[in-house]
């Protein structure tokens, strides 16, 4: 799935509007870089579960994202695109990055491989998607799904509180790749701070959760960047 094209981006992260190739040549150190978006509505923030079928980190959670692409124009545009392949959103505006990234390694050996992660709020355009049958209050997704993409308003950086149902409190529309995700669910700081109170129910890593927990905090602190001026990728 092409990456949106259009969205605007903070001059302090034009760094970041370069290939991976060019990234990865000024970071000799590094063999891969990963996104992640973070997408907030009414205090909450949308997290996706890992398909049981996956390798790495099945049925475990957190935001949605992926690796960078060599074909990807930009970072930018690799984390645009793992957000519409996985969550059915459109980036329309970067807002900023949750810290400076993090580092982790897979593998052992000769296939050991180091990676960066890039987290970013961001705000997005939902996909058309049938409500109601679609998804259980809680924001679980059920089986059936539309396949119906129309672009909507924008949602990101809102502050009405949630409404009793998903609907009504206008969350964006979800549409998950069934092959990388089976569940997401829109949670509070506490939730994620406390693990939604639910035995057996873990993240990622740590790491991801601290940057979930950073992104809350910088939401409550206003990121509103302090270079106003914006280009469109």
């Amino acid at each position: 799935m092409a990456a949106p094209t259009t969205f605007t981006v903070p001059v302090s992260l034009t760094h970041l509007s370069l290939t991976v190739h060019d990234y990865l040549t000024t970071h000799p150190h590094l063999d891969n870089l990963v996104s992640g978006c973070l997408v907030f509505h009414n205090h909450h923030l949308l997290i996706v579960q890992r398909a049981k079928e996956e390798r790495s980190y099945a049925n475990l959670w957190e935001v949605p994202g992926g690796s960078c692409d060599d074909a990807d124009e930009t970072i930018l545009h690799g984390a645009a695109r793992e957000l519409l392949e996985e969550a059915g959103l459109t980036v329309r505006r970067f807002i900023a990055a949750v810290g400076e990234g993090v580092g982790f390694e897979t593998g052992e050996g000769v296939r050991r491989r180091k990676w960066w992660k890039w987290s970013f709020i961001v705000e997005v355009v939902e996909s058309e998607e049938v409500m109601g049958d679609d998804k259980n209050v809680d924001g679980r997704l059920n089986s059936s799904r539309s396949s119906k993409d129309v672009p909507a308003r924008i949602f990101g950086l809102c502050t009405e509180d949630k409404g009793p149902l998903l609907k009504a409190a206008g969350y964006p529309k979800i549409k998950l790749d069934p092959i990388e995700h089976q569940a997401y669910m829109w949670v509070t700081e506490e939730d994620v701070a406390r693990n939604l109170h639910m035995d057996g129910f873990s993240f990622v890593s740590i790491s991801q959760k601290n940057t979930m927990l950073e992104g809350f905090r910088m939401m409550k602190a206003g990121v509103e960047p302090a270079d106003s001026e914006t280009i469109v990728a």
